[in-house]
């Protein structure tokens, strides 16, 4: 008969007594870490940042590209003619004309167009009120990337085909001579702006630090007279050339 031999129970408790171990991190191990994460986020956020401002940037472009059509339409519906920037009394020795109680669905109600906007019940009506039966969205005279008041326009009228610099009627379709290269509208985010011309561009585009013309990166979004628009970057000296009997972008009557 066999003899089962046993362990001394204080040897099997011995053996049986779990081990533990201790794991941690060092300080140095902590900020390698935090040192990675750090130059990570260095590289990569301005990174996220060109990719939401370029998702803003083509959200422009649209809108540029439906206020584009908007004038197209409107041009079809009155004479092959251009709106006004804005309906003035230059135009006529009335002074109620042009003005209409305020609607909080209209552009004109929307953004302070000066002169003549008074403060009161009453607004004056504008390229944008024009032509909002065609766009029918006040939204898309916003641009996403602007930086300057909400209640000012985001995009300015070229002033050489409204009139309004000059204190003239707007131009017909057959005045302008290079539709492709003449610029209707762009980003010219300015408080009681509703014109735009190369002059006051000139000096806006030169100081990025402002972006009120060049919201987007080193540019501004800009629909031309045929309806199609692009980006252009704001170191073209040439664009912004405030002469006008030599800027063939800004002066449609230039062959």
């Amino acid at each position: 008969m066999q003899t089962q031999h046993r362990l001394p129970a204080a040897h099997s408790r011995k053996n049986s007594k779990p081990k533990s171990h201790r794991f941690g991190f060092t300080l140095i191990e902590l900020l390698v870490v935090i040192a990675i994460i750090a130059i990570l986020a260095a590289i990569l956020f301005p990174v996220f940042a060109r990719a939401r401002e370029n998702a803003r940037r083509t959200s422009c472009l649209s809108n540029l590209k439906q206020i584009g059509l908007g004038f197209v339409q409107y041009t079809q519906d009155y004479d092959e003619k251009y709106p006004m920037a804005w309906h003035k009394t230059v135009y006529t020795d009335r002074d109620d004309v042009g003005y209409a109680a305020a609607d909080p669905g209209t552009p004109g109600a929307t953004y302070a167009i000066n002169p003549g906007f008074d403060g009161s019940s009453r607004y004056l009506k504008n390229w944008m009120d024009f032509i909002f039966p065609y766009v029918k969205s006040v939204q898309i005279f916003d641009c996403p990337s602007a930086t300057f008041s909400p209640a000012s326009c985001h995009y300015g009228y070229n002033d050489a085909i409204s009139g309004a610099g000059r204190l003239r009627l707007p131009l017909s379709l057959a005045s302008v001579q290079r539709p492709s290269e003449n610029v209707l509208a762009l980003d010219y985010n300015i408080i009681y702006g509703a014109y735009a011309n190369p002059g006051d561009g000139r000096d806006w585009a030169g100081n990025p630090s402002l972006s009120i013309v060049s919201p987007h990166l080193d540019g501004g979004n800009i629909v031309f007279a045929d309806g199609h628009a692009k980006w252009k970057n704001r170191k073209d000296a040439a664009f912004w050339t405030a002469d006008m009997n030599v800027n063939r972008a800004w002066n449609p009557m230039l062959p």
